[in-house]
């Protein structure tokens, strides 16, 4: 009875163990994603250090999400004001990724080295949803843990510009002169993640 108790607890560890040396989740809990808006007066740039992303290397789906109100502003003036009662951000509570890893058989997450890969998904931000294509770096350390980068552009429609910046004035004129402040078309996001295997 002993001996197949042991048999079984020594089946069980291996499992374990194979389970966990060939699982192709990945995960991150402290991404970070920088954003910026350059004006010809004034750059809007923020920084969000908590970020979660997951990776799924075996079929290479990608996602990340955070919380607007994690961002931190460079300028105090604007970080003060993005976390004050007067910017309601109740409906962009969240900002959330999905996207799909298109060269998948590039890349050995198994063999330490630097990868690039082409990565397209849509990033969601409220009923606010834009479709992105991009590359990005991936490099696969030693341990098998993983850096990824990547950085993309976004083009806001003139009318939402316009929309945004009327926002702003009305909610942020007791902090910021806004004949110095707006955002423009482009917002450029740079991401970067350190993934461990689940």
């Amino acid at each position: 009875m002993l001996t197949c108790k042991k048999c079984l607890g020594t089946l069980c560890v291996l499992l374990f163990t194979l389970v966990t040396l060939f699982s192709q989740d990945y995960s991150c809990r402290t991404g970070h994603v920088h954003i910026l808006s350059s004006t010809t007066l004034m750059d809007v740039d923020a920084d969000n250090y908590q970020v979660q992303s997951r990776l799924d290397a075996s079929t290479g789906e990608v996602s990340f999400v955070g919380l607007s109100k994690s961002f931190e502003m460079k300028s105090g003036a604007l970080d003060q004001a993005f976390n004050s009662k007067y910017v309601d951000v109740s409906g962009f509570s969240k900002f959330q990724y999905n996207g799909q890893i298109s060269n998948l058989d590039a890349i050995d997450f198994n063999t330490p080295g630097n990868y690039v890969f082409k990565v397209s998904g849509i990033l969601s931000l409220g009923d606010y949803k834009r479709r992105t294509s991009t590359n990005g770096k991936l490099i696969v350390n030693e341990d098998l843990s993983i850096e990824a980068t990547s950085d993309f552009d976004i083009i806001i429609e003139q009318e939402n510009v316009e929309r945004i910046n009327r926002i702003l004035k009305e909610r942020l004129s007791n902090y910021l002169s806004f004949s110095s402040f707006g955002i423009s078309r482009t917002i450029t996001i740079d991401v970067a993640f350190d993934y461990k295997r689940k």
